[in-house]
């Protein structure tokens, strides 16, 4: 389905989950990861850290469901592909996320009783270190992403001021 444009509840949910991946991106980089495993406070962090990345999950499917039912523009094939990678790359992040949380018990210590403390090397456990590579990846793509459309919008507004010009 080709449409001139994005369905607009499609364009709404595009910018909450960019705003908060970009947000998710800085808590992850700039105040979990230098924080110590037996802060007291990276218990509380952690908390927003899960349940945004919930929030975030709820918002991709509901994404997904109103690109599927709606009519988009055309986007040539690397757009596509671009889009494709951004999608898949945040579904696996917060799959990582989530194993992460099940497998090493952390979900308990977070959302559990409190006191609990952190398990020991939940740093160097498999899926802890894929979701800080697939979050490397996705900030990567995202810049990537903003680049082309920052291009894209340029070369848009000169090809109109040439064609008012002529």
């Amino acid at each position: 389905m080709t449409a001139a444009r994005y369905h607009p509840l499609l364009v709404a949910l595009h910018w909450v989950v960019a705003v908060l991946i970009l947000g998710m991106l800085a808590i992850g980089f700039l105040v979990i990861a230098p924080m110590s495993a037996d802060d007291p406070a990276k218990i509380g962090v952690l908390k927003l850290h899960m349940a945004t990345g919930a929030l975030i999950l709820a918002l991709m499917l509901a994404r997904v469901i109103v690109r599927w039912r709606t009519q988009a523009p055309e986007n040539p094939p690397v757009a596509r592909l671009a889009h494709l990678g951004l999608y898949l790359l945040i579904f696996a992040l917060i799959g990582a996320g989530f194993a992460t949380a099940v497998l090493t018990g952390v979900n308990l210590v977070v959302f559990g009783a409190p006191g609990q403390s952190l398990p020991a090397g939940l740093e160097h456990f498999p899926t802890r270190v894929a979701h800080v590579w697939l979050a490397i990846a996705l900030a990567l793509l995202i810049a990537w992403h903003l680049g082309a459309a920052a291009f894209h919008r340029i070369a848009s507004r000169r090809a109109e001021e040439a064609g008012e010009r002529a």
